[in-house]
């Protein structure tokens, strides 16, 4: 976890998670302002920075609802790929 404890991560999630059953959390490319409403959810504990890092391990990254983040997955793996294509200039 990114040197972060994973007790304090839990603690974090513990309190979001029965409230993100909320049907408004349901497709989270129609909030306004995702980071606002985990920063409401946790009762301020979330920050962008270390919030996303302990957030990070605990992703689905097969969960389709949210169309950015599956575009943000295939840029990220369009990329991965072609750095490996590279030729290694050692």
């Amino acid at each position: 976890m990114f040197l972060l404890e994973e007790e304090s991560a839990r603690a974090m999630l513990s309190g979001v998670l029965p409230r993100v059953l909320d049907p408004k959390f349901r497709a989270p490319d129609h909030l306004g302002a995702p980071s606002g409403e985990l920063a409401k959810l946790t009762g301020g504990a979330y920050q962008k920075v270390s919030g996303s890092r302990r957030l990070g391990p605990h992703l689905d990254l097969g969960n389709a609802r949210s169309a950015s983040f599956q575009n943000l997955l295939a840029g990220v793996r369009r990329l991965q790929q072609e750095l490996l294509a590279l030729p290694d200039s050692h």
